[in-house]
């Protein structure tokens, strides 16, 4: 008897369950789109003062996870050691590790940003844990804006860091007394501040240091130091740029015969090269980051180039010995793929240009000829080798509109740095209706007098189109003529330095990025004279 109840009783338990695990999707109801609430009576109280460390709970009224930690949670003042953050149920765990020492007298702030968020739908639940290790909270506040100091546009991410040391070297060997990283406005708000006279710092902190430690993070520096009382109201506004770097050589390539690339970390102007002399004649051709040294040489010898800095030899290269004429076997004078991009399109005041794989030598004016048109007039351009690119042709001359021209260059008429020559080049060059092109009159406001100024006009792919310097008492005025009908952009320069380049800021010499003005420009229409106004305000 007693069996068969034990049985029933286990029979109907088995059914009981596995109607249970048979679970269905609840139909009906509002999504949950509130964010978990803080219950206070189990959550460690917060605005404490006199805290001494421990672990700090905050307990919500349903279960909670926490997301992307490392990005998300913020402590000011930074702390030297990692804290632990776990989730138990309903409850979010901080732990200090052991081995931290809390700063005496300091206010802290444990922002958890959007870490902290309901299991079931996501809803984000933005924190603050405030505490003070002394006998009162700070309540001062420090906000602002940073932008990118090229392009005006907020900088997210970027940490906002306050320094109670005012060294120069202190935003490269200590962390912040307090930071904040900036949202996707560039907008960024420190609470909680004690009032003192801060180095204010922002940083695209690539490595996570939170330290100026790599000449490629973006950084933003106020020129005085930041004085917080009661009665500070102003926003600080802060542009970031990639600080000037030292040049340094990446690469090099001095594997064939006549010339030795060089690849730089940047731009490069003007390099300091010397070389083991054994007759060379030799051509420096730079090219934005790359350096090409061209040389020829008839001695088979090894040599070594010398790149210098203040005069002391930083980078010796060595280059091997070549058997020129075995080298330069079936090598020719021919035209790059650049010279065909302006062949229908030029312009009735441009000159035709040619770009060759080598840098040019000399020229037998006798062996070209340009022809006008069906009728096959000859006419006689101006002919000569470009004095900034030697691997530029230029033949200038008043071409007429709408007219087309034959560019024939016989065989051998040019001959480059190595004595090679040219094959036939035979080219149709079409010359552009003035009326199918366009004129900028540009009036430039709000010229500060005796400033320098860079004004160039870009393609809407930002590659330069024409550049020209500028001072002015209070207006310039400058036309563009003979523009195709395209899309533009404006850049103005501060040339504070006057190297005709735009400059980011220098920590080091406590100099700001230069200003930089900008505007895009609505498309132009054919035969058309757009007038712009530009102020530098």
């Amino acid at each position: 008897m007693w069996k068969k109840v034990v049985q029933y009783c286990f029979l109907a338990a088995a059914l009981y369950l596995g109607a249970c695990a048979n679970r269905v999707q609840l139909q009906g109801g509002e999504k949950d789109t509130d964010p978990p609430q803080i219950d206070s009576t189990a959550t460690t109280p917060n605005l404490q003062t006199n805290f001494k460390k421990q672990r700090i709970e905050t307990t919500f009224d349903e279960w909670v996870e926490v997301k992307d930690i490392f990005n998300q949670v913020i402590v000011s003042p930074p702390l030297e050691f990692e804290p632990e953050i776990t989730v138990k149920g309903k409850t979010v765990r901080f732990d200090f590790a052991e081995e931290e020492v809390l700063k005496e007298n300091a206010t802290y702030t444990i922002n958890f940003g959007d870490a902290i968020r309901d299991f079931t739908e996501g809803n984000i639940r933005p924190y603050n844990y405030v505490f003070s290790t002394g006998e009162f909270i700070d309540s001062l506040q420090v906000k602002g804006k940073a932008v990118d100091a090229f392009t005006g546009a907020p900088v997210e991410g970027a940490l906002l860091m306050l320094y109670d040391n005012l060294a120069d070297s202190v935003v490269r060997t200590e962390a912040p007394f307090y930071f904040v990283k900036t949202d996707k406005q560039g907008k960024f708000q420190i609470n909680n501040v004690k009032g003192g006279t801060f180095k204010v710092f922002a940083l695209v902190d690539n490595d996570g240091d939170k330290r100026y430690s790599q000449a490629e993070e973006k950084i933003g520096f106020l020129d005085d130091n930041f004085v917080l009382n009661d009665s500070t109201s102003k926003p600080i506004s802060i542009s970031l740029s990639v600080g000037i770097a030292d040049l340094k050589m990446k690469k090099h390539d001095a594997k064939k015969y006549g010339i030795v690339k060089l690849i730089f970390n940047q731009k490069v102007d003007v390099l300091d090269i010397d070389y083991d002399d054994i007759g060379q004649t030799t051509y420096i051709e730079y090219d934005q980051d790359t350096v090409k040294f061209w040389y020829n040489v008839e001695a088979e010898k090894e040599w070594n180039l010398y790149l210098k800095k203040d005069d002391l030899i930083d980078d010796t290269i060595q280059v091997a010995a070549f058997a020129k004429d075995e080298r330069l076997a079936n090598k020719k004078l021919r035209l790059s793929s650049k010279s065909a991009q302006k062949i229908n399109s030029l312009k009735p005041n441009d000159p035709i240009e040619l770009f060759f794989n080598h840098p040019l030598s000399t020229i037998d004016e006798s062996q070209i000829k340009v022809y006008e048109d069906t009728l096959n007039t000859l006419v006689v351009p101006q002919i000569s080798i470009d004095e900034e690119k030697q691997n530029k042709l230029l033949l200038n001359f008043s071409w007429k509109e709408d007219i087309s021209y034959r560019l024939e260059i016989m065989p051998e008429a040019l001959t480059d740095f190595y004595g090679l020559a040219n094959d036939t080049i035979i080219q149709t060059h079409n010359v552009l209706n003035s009326k199918l092109l366009s004129s900028i009159n540009l009036i430039v406001k709000n010229v500060q007098p005796n400033t320098n100024y860079v004004l160039q006009l870009l393609s809407n792919t930002n590659s330069l189109i024409d550049q020209l310097s500028f001072q002015a008492d209070s207006i310039y005025q400058y036309q563009f003529n003979d523009l195709s009908t395209s899309e533009f952009n404006l850049q103005i320069i501060e040339d504070t330095n006057g190297n005709k380049k735009w400059d980011p800021a220098n920590y080091d010499k406590k100099t700001q990025a230069e200003k930089l003005y900008s505007r895009s420009l609505e498309k132009l229409r054919a035969n058309w004279e757009q007038e712009i106004e530009f102020s530098l305000k």
